[in-house]
């Protein structure tokens, strides 16, 4: 293994390149030391130009990049996650000369260099609280049955930093893969998420929250948290606060991404930027045209959605009318 180094891997398919392509130019402009920085992508369906593109703003800073390609592993697709998901399993295997690996999604923007999360102390799997789903059973169906005491709260596997080297001499990955491909694959409602969350509940090593921050919960405070949420930040309020205003890795988790057109504007102004300020474009015409095209598809999806009844256009009467009435002094106020 190469010494200095910093190993990062990440999967996507084509229809992932681009807020892939962005997430690696926040991560390598933030690095303080980028050309100590090597990307693993399992290649998921990237088309040559995509490609392209990516090694274009990896190697722009510097650093290196290895495209990989996934093992022969038949994983059915739950609702909306894609079975690219599933490959951050198959690092052990697929990088033997590897004994360090930090996991990143795709739909993430890095703020800080990953010096500290990499030399974080860990046995196994290190990860952080997921907010959006903290308890297990939102994770498993009928988790009893796969795990029959109570656990801590679940953890969300966006960012992860991997012992590649103890897990390639443990059985878990080989567990991972027995519940993602069994008979039981259909309870597990967040696919290797949801595994890994009932393989590693007793050998996992929480990270901060800073290190995968949602982006849902940035305009939440810690008193409007819902109690679910509040049990599992019971010992790590401090750790919330803290996350919610020095955030290091912003996480876009759920179905709506903020290239999507029926995104939060407040969402897709962050993300713009990092995508405007990377090397994804071509030219400056064709980084003109998907904004035009972007904007007219959040145009179309607004009219699509917008609701006129009966009561507003009384309450657009009344307000018209008494502002009539108004302004020709009608009215005495």
């Amino acid at each position: 293994m190469e010494t200095g180094k910093i190993f990062v891997g990440c999967a996507s398919n084509e229809a992932y390149s681009l807020p892939l392509g962005v997430m690696l130019h926040s991560l390598c402009r933030h690095m303080e030391h980028p050309e100590n920085l090597k990307v693993f992508l399992v290649d998921g369906g990237i088309s040559d130009r995509s490609k392209s593109r990516i090694r274009r703003i990896v190697n722009g800073f510097g650093s290196a990049i290895e495209f990989l390609k996934p093992l022969q592993i038949e994983i059915e697709r739950i609702s909306y996650l894609t079975q690219e998901a599933a490959y951050r399993l198959m690092f052990p295997s697929l990088l033997p000369n590897v004994d360090r690996l930090i996991y990143l999604d795709c739909d993430l923007l890095v703020f800080a260099d990953l010096m500290p999360l990499w030399n974080c102390e860990f046995d196994l799997l290190g990860a952080s609280l997921d907010l959006l789903t903290p308890r297990l059973s939102d994770q498993v169906s009928n988790h009893e049955q796969f795990v029959s005491h109570a656990v801590s709260p679940a953890f969300n596997s966006g960012v992860l930093i991997m012992n590649l080297a103890a897990l390639r001499s443990s059985k878990t990955m080989k567990e991972c893969f027995s519940l993602l491909t069994g008979p039981s694959h259909k309870e597990m409602n967040f696919m290797d998420q949801s595994v890994l969350n009932i393989v590693f509940h007793r050998d996992r090593t929480w990270i901060p929250l800073q290190w995968n921050f949602p982006s849902s919960h940035l305009k939440i405070p810690f008193d409007e948290l819902e109690e679910e949420r509040l049990e599992a930040l019971s010992s790590t309020g401090e750790d919330y606060l803290e996350a919610q205003t020095h955030f290091k890795i912003l996480h876009f988790m759920g179905r709506i991404k903020p290239w999507m057109p029926s995104c939060e504007l407040s969402k897709t102004r962050t993300f713009h930027r990092e995508l405007n300020a990377s090397l994804w474009f071509d030219s400056k015409f064709e980084q003109f045209i998907w904004h035009f095209r972007f904007r007219c598809a959040r145009a179309l999806y607004k009219c699509a959605n917008f609701k006129f009844t009966r009561l507003d256009l009384e309450r657009w009467y009344w307000r018209r009318k008494m502002a009539f009435k108004r302004n020709f002094g009608l009215i005495n106020e």
